[in-house]
């Protein structure tokens, strides 16, 4: 099975919808943004991760500057519920 997520609108909810986004657990929105690249796979958005100097993490403690984020996928709810049984992505 293939799924091929992309990153046009990323954060919007019609994303969150295809993504199956579940927002429990998920932290660092402010370091993830949507940015165009034409030399990605299909040369759409990417998801860009930003991390501050000398940061590891965003749950970094004694880090200077956040770092990082994550969100959860539901692909039941994304309409892929093959991929929500996988044992690896």
């Amino acid at each position: 099975m293939t799924w091929s997520g992309q990153f046009t609108g990323y954060t919007g909810s019609a994303w969150q919808s295809s993504w199956g986004y579940v927002p429990q657990g998920s932290f660092g929105q402010a370091q993830l943004s949507e940015v165009s690249e034409p030399a990605a796979p299909g040369g759409g958005p990417v998801l860009q991760v930003e991390y501050g100097k000398g940061s590891s993490a965003n749950t970094c403690g004694d880090c200077p500057n956040p770092g990082g984020g994550q969100f959860y996928t539901s692909f039941a709810s994304a309409g892929q519920p093959a991929l929500a049984d996988a044992s690896a992505l």
